[in-house]
Parts: structure tokens; C-alpha cells; sequence
């Protein structure tokens, strides 16, 4: 009788579109549904919750933004390792800021691999520009405890004053919900490798 070898599987890479000369973005782990804008809240840090499903490495954080602010302010990007209860765990990157005072794509090059697991997205500015938004769902989608009639989380906020991201990351303090999925404004570019 022939031994059997137990082979685990192992997740497929997502992949990334690559099309009329141009690499296009994602958001690990979400389902997209829809787009909008929203104007973002000064010194508040605005936490995207991502799930990563195999290795992979970021090339680009971007946002888009819709209405300026005014002159000379930024908003700032990173990424943070997130518990099982999606606590924000770990600095992971802090990517540095991208003017919004100018409407347009605003784009940071990185170079940051993730292994599979939580992860939240970090956004924080010291104005409120409106920034391009979209509605995308998590495999494990976040729903409030109450199964209210506004039962799905939108949005994760903490207060924190504009600067350099903190490690640990700064704790929830706000969980808004409406009757549409959450609210994602960091875009982000797979590398090939």
C-alpha cells in the first residue's frame, strides 16, 4: 500500500491588475461595493481594517483627494498590526505625509512586506480635507453588538493629535455605524515580488 504525504494547502496569492500600462490599486482582504467622499476630521486618526491572506509586499500607499485644505497641510499614512480583537497592535510603518492642500492623487512609495493576518490601515491629518472613500466589505464582516438598524461599522476613530504615528497605535475611541458597509481611504499598490 502506498504512503500518503500530507501536503497543507496554501493560500493563492490575490494578485494585482496590471493592464493599458498601468498597475492598479487594491485594498487587501475587501470586497468593494461602492464609492463616495467624505471630508476627514482633523487630529483624528481614521483606522481601515484589512485582512492579508498571503505574503505580500506594498508598494504604494495613495489617497485621492477630492476638496483641499488649505495651504501647506498634509495628511499622514501608516500601517499597524491589529490584534484578534482588532486592537491597534504595533507600528508596523509609519509612511511619512502627502500634501493635501492640492486636490489629486496623493502617493507615498514603500516597500513593506505583510505576512498573513490583521491589519489596519492609519490616516490622520492636521486639516479636513474630503477625500475619495469606498464602501467594501471584510470576510469577517464588522457588525455592531446591538444588530441595531444601523448595524454595520462604517468607521474606527481615535483622538490624536497630528504627528508621528504612536506604538502602539492609539486606542478606538469612536465606532460609527450606518446600514452600508465601512468606509476605506487608503488605497494601496501590490509589488510583483
Amino acid at each position: 500500500m502506498p504512503s500518503q504525504i500530507y501536503v497543507p494547502s496554501l493560500p493563492v496569492a490575490r494578485g494585482r491588475l496590471v493592464a493599458a500600462g498601468a498597475t492598479h490599486l487594491t485594498i487587501p482582504g475587501v470586497a468593494i461595493t461602492a464609492q463616495l467622499t467624505a471630508a476627514l476630521v482633523a487630529n483624528t486618526v481614521r483606522y481601515f481594517p484589512i485582512l492579508v491572506l498571503s505574503d505580500c509586499t506594498i508598494d504604494q500607499l495613495l489617497i485621492a483627494v477630492t476638496a483641499a485644505s488649505g495651504g501647506g497641510t498634509t495628511a499622514r499614512l501608516g500601517i499597524y498590526n491589529a490584534s484578534v480583537d482588532w486592537v491597534p497592535g504595533t507600528l508596523i510603518l509609519d509612511a511619512g505625509t502627502v500634501a493635501v492642500d492640492g486636490n489629486g492623487n496623493k502617493t507615498i512609495a514603500i516597500s513593506q512586506a505583510l505576512a498573513p493576518g490583521r491589519y489596519y490601515l492609519a490616516l490622520n491629518s492636521d486639516s479636513t480635507p474630503t477625500i475619495r472613500l469606498m464602501r467594501g466589505s471584510l470576510a469577517q464582516p464588522l457588525i455592531l453588538s446591538t444588530i441595531s438598524g444601523n448595524a454595520l461599522i462604517t468607521a474606527l476613530t481615535a483622538a490624536q493629535v497630528y504627528a508621528v504615528f504612536p506604538s502602539p497605535g492609539t486606542a478606538i475611541d469612536t465606532v460609527t455605524s450606518s446600514t452600508t458597509p465601512f468606509e476605506y481611504g487608503i488605497f494601496c499598490r501590490l509589488s510583483a515580488g
